[in-house]
């Protein structure tokens, strides 16, 4: 495959060295990629951005998160609609930071009944979206988004995890649905008495959303 590259991108695979980064690393960036279905055609462009990394970042997880913001292009030109905007799934505020709380060790920390709630809503969007033929990716940042992805590889192996920095500046999203503080992590719904809802309120936030991307 290198060799391949050589012929195109001399230059960047000559900076491919062990003080530098191993084959072994490599070999696992790029199998990594190939798991979340982001194509590696363009290879020679993820190898430039793998060397310029690969000084400050060793793990290949990391060095791979670092990757997949420059080849962003590559990654949401799969979930985009008719219009050129990325179609995703956003995650209220509320929800993000409390399933961010719980990541220790890269890993998601949600209760079962908490990640069985999170399973079904995103089984349920992803169901629809595979039905109409209209992709779409679940939208987060980029510390939630590995922890995110690895918490519902098993169950939802083709629902896509994208973070914010990955998205292009030029491209716009179209927000298809939420996912809620309360429909994840509360077991019960309290009730409102008389105050706007949560439901209400995140309703709210997607109508904006939707607008400002209009």
């Amino acid at each position: 495959m290198l060799n391949k590259v050589r012929e195109t991108s001399p230059t960047v695979v000559d900076e491919i060295k062990p003080d530098l980064v191993r084959m072994g690393v490599v070999h696992q960036t790029l199998i990594r990629l190939l798991q979340e279905r982001v194509p590696i055609t363009n290879l020679p462009v993820i190898l430039e951005s793998l060397v310029h990394h690969a000084s400050q970042v060793k793990d290949p997880l990391h060095l791979t998160e670092r990757i997949r913001d420059d080849i962003g292009r590559t990654i949401c030109d799969r979930f985009r609609d008719d219009r050129g905007r990325v179609r995703v799934i956003v995650i209220e505020p509320r929800l993000e930071m409390a399933m961010r709380d719980t990541i220790q060790d890269n890993k998601l920390g949600l209760k079962p009944g908490q990640l069985e709630r999170l399973m079904t809503l995103l089984s349920s969007e992803w169901q629809k979206s595979t039905i109409q033929n209209r992709p779409l990716a679940v939208l987060t940042d980029r510390v939630l988004r590995w922890p995110l992805r690895h918490a519902i590889e098993r169950g939802l192996p083709d629902l896509a995890i994208i973070a914010y920095t990955e998205i292009p500046v030029d491209m716009m999203i179209e927000p298809v649905s939420m996912l809620r503080h309360e429909d994840v992590m509360d077991a019960a719904r309290p009730a409102t008495d008389g105050k706007p809802s949560d439901s209400t309120k995140s309703a709210s936030l997607l109508d904006a959303l939707k607008s400002s991307a209009a």
